[in-house]
């Protein structure tokens, strides 16, 4: 019921969007074990026509909006939201990207009402999360390394690589494959996006 939810979501906020100058650039789902998610998960993006872009993204046990200001040509900054086994959080994002996509950096450091991982919620902002990514685009691959914090657990380290592959003008799919290094875990992914 809750992934059926979060398809709803993705689609009214997307055409919303659309309805207000926004434009609709991809909506996506995948399944796996990613540094950020776990089971099946929705997205949508979408941009204005000053260079400003949001996401919304979903999965039965997260979701999360993130909106990108952009400050100048290859940097933008700005507000998210979003909730984590039931308990909301905030977190300011920036990324960058240089070398016309081929490099790019994600800065996110969160804040939540509460603790996840006990289920209860508090008007009091804790630590929650940061993490921290940058990425090495060659072609339809991407190579990453991203550090991740979570409350007082250890940083995690977390390598990578994601490759697409080009199906149709509009459809694509995408896999990828990780390891983390504290959890001794590998992650994988894989899904379809559909480009407008």
């Amino acid at each position: 019921m809750k992934t059926l939810s979060c398809i709803l979501l993705t689609v009214l906020f997307t055409v919303s969007a659309n309805a207000q100058g926004w434009r609709l650039n991809t909506v996506s789902a995948q399944t796996g074990k990613t540094p950020l998610s776990d089971g099946i998960d929705i997205s949508a993006t979408v941009s204005d026509s000053s260079g400003n872009s949001m996401l919304l993204d979903f999965s039965p046990v997260q979701g999360e909006m993130l909106f990108f200001h952009s400050v100048i040509k290859n940097l933008s900054f700005g507000p998210t939201v979003g909730f984590f086994k039931n308990v909301a959080w905030i977190a300011p994002v920036a990324s960058a990207d240089f070398f016309d996509g081929h490099f790019t950096l994600l800065v996110w450091i969160g804040w939540s009402f509460g603790n996840p991982e006990l289920g209860n919620t508090s008007p009091k902002l804790r630590f929650c999360f940061n993490y921290e990514q940058a990425t090495v685009n060659v072609g339809s691959y991407d190579f990453y390394y991203a550090l991740l914090g979570y409350q007082k657990f250890l940083p995690e380290n977390i390598f990578g690589i994601n490759k697409s592959f080009s199906l149709t003008d509009h459809f694509a799919a995408y896999g990828g494959v990780g390891y983390m290094e504290q959890a001794e875990e590998f992650l994988w992914s894989s899904g379809i996006k559909y480009s407008f």
